[in-house]
């Protein structure tokens, strides 16, 4: 009786701790996706940022080069 005991407690704990160790680990891989995710829409977002920010120093460049003409025009104008 104490043996089979003992072996039905055995088993308990060992089903319990397989359980414990299996949502540990779902929890972690869950957590590892969510990080992912999030760290795939911090990269798009980078990019987006960064593409934005090359038109728009493209612009200002266009800007800057129109404005120098102007001012190379108006220097040069006979008053």
């Amino acid at each position: 009786m104490t043996e089979t005991f003992f072996i039905y407690v055995l088993q308990t704990v060992t089903a319990l701790l397989f359980a414990a160790f299996g949502f540990v680990l779902k929890s972690i891989f869950t957590r590892l996706d969510e990080d992912g995710r999030r760290i795939n829409r911090l990269e798009v977002g980078a990019a987006k940022n960064n593409s934005e920010n090359v038109t728009l120093f493209h612009r200002l460049d266009a800007i800057e080069k129109k404005l120098d003409r102007l001012l190379e025009n108006w220097r040069t104008k006979p008053r």
